[in-house]
């Protein structure tokens, strides 16, 4: 059986991969791209500029191409930015991090719904969220975002922030195709890296990036009694 058609479309794609060549304000930067190629200006913290990164025809096509080669039963949908989507979906994204996560977090550091909903709705902040085509409800997201790995510097890096799926669509290679995704991005755009965090008491996590896709501890995570990790596949070396 042939997938379906994703709903992303070429010009959704570049929104979310690129950014104008001469943006000076955040409203420059969110501004939908219409050109197949232009140059990519992420921000950490909506105000650190990134070195320039040239994303090209060429790699969105390729992140077109794989999205539409993915199971059939499910269809991707990407966010160049929570204001993109509808108030029903962001609302899901924080109710599934609340069920996945707010266990974890209380034995950890706290839950703080507050300070999660201001994460997942930072400017900053991409999506891939996918869908079941038969019942065109949402299944599992990924939020992430291109950012500097060190002010002091020049690495940017993909970083993903949250990695969830509804428990009904658990075991399916969800999780998997959703960390590719932002890695492929990632690759296309020049990061040096895709880099997370996971907490110590979240084992299967831990697991997961590991042993399936193959994360590494990496040479900036804490050590001691650190409640966290920091997983990292790298690219490229990081600069010495």
């Amino acid at each position: 059986m042939e997938p379906p058609s994703t709903s992303t479309s070429t010009s959704s794609l570049t929104a979310l991969t690129l950014g104008r060549a001469n943006a000076k304000t955040r409203e420059d930067f969110d501004a939908p791209v219409r050109a197949a190629s232009g140059v990519l200006r992420a921000q950490k913290q909506r105000e650190y500029e990134l070195s320039t990164v040239r994303g090209g025809e060429d790699g969105a096509h390729d992140v077109v191409s794989a999205l539409a080669s993915l199971p059939w039963d499910y269809a991707f949908e990407t966010y160049a930015s929570c204001r993109e989507m509808d108030e029903a979906t962001r609302d899901w994204c924080f109710e599934l991090t609340k069920t996945n996560m707010r266990a974890l977090y209380e034995q950890t550091w706290g839950w703080n719904a507050i300070e999660k909903r201001r994460e997942l709705n930072d400017a900053g902040a991409r999506f891939i969220v996918a869908r079941s085509a038969s019942t065109k409800q949402p299944a599992a997201f990924v939020h992430f975002r291109f950012e500097q790995e060190d002010e002091h510097l020049d690495a940017p890096v993909g970083y993903i922030y949250e990695l969830q799926c509804e428990a009904a669509h658990q075991k399916r290679s969800l999780g998997e195709i959703l960390v590719t995704l932002v890695e492929k991005l990632s690759k296309i755009l020049g990061m040096d890296a895709v880099i997370l965090t996971v907490l110590k008491v979240n084992v299967s996590a831990y697991g997961f990036y590991t042993n399936k896709m193959k994360y590494e501890i990496d040479d900036n995570s804490p050590g001691g009694d650190c409640e966290y990790l920091i997983l990292a596949k790298r690219f490229n070396p990081p600069p010495s």
